[in-house]
């Protein structure tokens, strides 16, 4: 069982970057995605709208993006896999506001595969990212 959390996963390259100026928070932070087993799966949008896959959440989603996840354990047939976008991904909420309040709890959000061994879970290349409150098992990241 791998958990991401209390602490953060973070990738980040190497160097430091400033940005001056006032950025709007619409695009200082991007976009922000849902994903929910009680959502309908239609836009990802907001908590009723939200994806039931991550997958889909991921797919589509761009660089600077937030993927909010709301509480509960997630079965996986398919690796989760995030290529080359920079993203932030937490789990925990509670499913209620914008994205709203979540638990530091990082095994209220759980992502498991039925079948444990050599079998990735996730997989990510990014030059910045962030993998926040979220437990992985039955399954290895890479």
């Amino acid at each position: 069982m791998v958990v991401v959390s209390p602490m953060t996963m973070r990738f980040r390259p190497t160097g430091v970057a400033f940005v001056f100026g006032v950025l709007t928070s619409a695009w200082a932070y991007g976009a922000e995605w849902y994903v929910s087993q009680g959502g309908d799966g239609s836009t990802g949008g907001n908590w009723s709208a939200a994806y039931t896959n991550i997958q889909n959440a991921i797919d589509s989603a761009v660089n600077g993006d937030h993927i909010n996840i709301r509480t509960g354990v997630y079965d996986r047939v398919a690796e989760i896999v995030v290529e080359n976008k920079d993203l932030t991904i937490r789990g925990g909420y509670l499913g209620a506001g914008a994205p709203g309040d979540y638990t530091n709890t990082y095994s209220a959000t759980v992502f498991q595969r039925s079948t444990n061994g050599d079998i990735r879970i996730f997989r990510g290349s990014c030059a910045s990212g962030v993998l926040e409150r979220m437990t992985f098992k039955g399954g290895r990241l890479n």
